[in-house]
C-alpha cells in the first residue's frame, strides 16, 4: 500500500521497498510498483527491481548520500572521532590521486568536482551527516582511502563486483548501483549493534504433508565493532531530528535513518530504521539511461 500510495505501476518512476529484521536478515516486506508478469500491459514488468541483480535481473539504481554510511563506519573503525572536523566549502575540486586505494594512490589524473547542496560551513560527523554535506564527506573519504569503505559496504551486505567502476572517489556519494534489499541489509547491521546477516527471504520450506522439507538458518558475522555501530545509530539518529533531512518521517520510538538522492533527482532514497526493522526505500526516474536498464 506504501508503495502503491505514491508510485503508479504506469508512471515512468519505479518505486521499492525492501524491509529487514536486524540480527536474523528475514526478509519482513518486498514490494515494487509494477506488478511482476509478461503481459506488458498496465505497467506489468518482468524485472524485480527489489532485490540484487543476480536474482532480479535488474541492474539497479544508484543509491546516492545513503552511502555515506560506510565511510562513516570506516572513519570510525579506524579511529577517527566524531569531532572530526573540516571546512566544507560549496564546490571543492580535489585532484583524484590524493585518494588511496587499496595498493596506492588513486590512479587518476583528474580532478573531482564535489558540489553541495546544504551550504557551507564547518562541521563534525554529526552535523556533516545531518546535513548531508557532499564536501565533508568527500574530505573524510581522503582520510579513510578508498579500500575500507568499500570493503565495509561489502562486509554490510552490499554486492559490489566491479571495483575499477565502483571503488572511486565518487563512491562515498552512492555511485554504484545497487538494490533496495542490499540496503535494508546494509542499515539492518548497523541496528543490530554491527552484526551482519545474510538476508533471508525463506527460513523453511514444508513437504505436502506439512512437515519440514528444508532450512535455512542464519548466516551472521560481526563486522565492526559494536561502539562503532552504537555511534553510527547516535548520528543518525540526528538525521530524523529537527534540521535533519528525514526528520519529517519521525516515529513515536527510537529510529535513525539516512536520505539520498543523485542527479537532477533521479533517484530519491531512504533507508532508515528501528531496533526491530530496517526499511530501504526509493523512486526512481526512468530516463533514457534507465531505460536502457530496465523496460524501456
Amino acid at each position: 500500500r506504501a508503495t502503491a500510495s505514491h508510485v503508479k505501476a504506469t508512471d515512468n518512476a519505479i518505486g521499492a521497498l525492501a524491509e529487514v529484521e536486524p540480527g536474523t536478515g528475514n526478509v519482513k516486506a518486498l514490494s515494487q510498483s509494477r506488478p511482476m508478469g509478461r503481459a506488458k500491459k498496465k505497467g506489468q514488468t518482468f524485472l524485480n527491481y527489489v532485490v540484487d541483480s543476480k536474482y532480479g535481473d535488474a541492474n539497479g539504481f544508484q543509491a546516492g548520500s545513503t552511502f555515506k554510511l560506510f565511510t562513516l563506519v570506516a572513519a570510525l573503525e579506524e579511529g577517527l572521532p566524531t569531532s572530526t572536523r573540516f571546512h566544507s566549502p560549496n564546490t571543492l575540486n580535489i585532484p583524484e590521486n590524493e585518494f588511496e586505494d587499496c595498493d596506492g594512490p588513486y590512479a587518476s589524473t583528474g580532478t573531482w568536482p564535489v558540489h553541495n547542496s546544504t551550504g557551507e560551513g564547518t562541521f563534525d560527523m554529526y552535523k556533516g551527516t545531518q546535513l548531508s554535506v557532499n564536501t565533508y564527506f568527500a574530505q573524510l573519504e581522503k582520510k579513510t582511502g578508498l579500500c575500507k569503505p568499500y570493503a565495509m559496504a561489502k562486509a554490510m551486505g552490499v554486492e559490489l563486483t566491479d571495483p575499477k567502476d565502483e571503488r572511486v572517489p565518487s563512491f562515498t556519494l552512492g555511485v554504484p548501483d545497487v538494490s533496495p534489499l542490499e540496503m535494508a541489509g546494509a542499515y539492518a547491521t548497523v541496528a543490530a549493534r554491527g552484526l551482519h546477516c545474510d538476508n533471508r527471504p525463506v527460513t523453511r520450506i514444508l513437504n505436502s504433508e506439512g512437515r519440514v522439507f528444508k532450512t535455512y538458518a542464519k548466516k551472521c558475522q560481526q563486522v565492526m565493532q559494536q561502539n562503532t555501530a552504537d555511534t553510527i545509530n547516535d548520528i543518525l539518529k540526528g538525521v530524523m531530528a529537527p534540521g535533519g533531512f528525514g526528520a519529517g518521517l519521525v516515529l513515536d520510538k527510537p529510529s535513525a535513518g539516512k536520505t539520498g538522492t543523485i542527479n537532477s533527482n533521479m533517484a530519491v532514497w531512504f533507508d532508515g530504521y528501528t531496533p526491530a526493522l530496517a526499511t530501504a526505500s526509493m523512486i526512481a526516474g526512468q530516463d533514457f539511461i534507465y531505460a536502457m536498464r530496465g523496460d524501456g
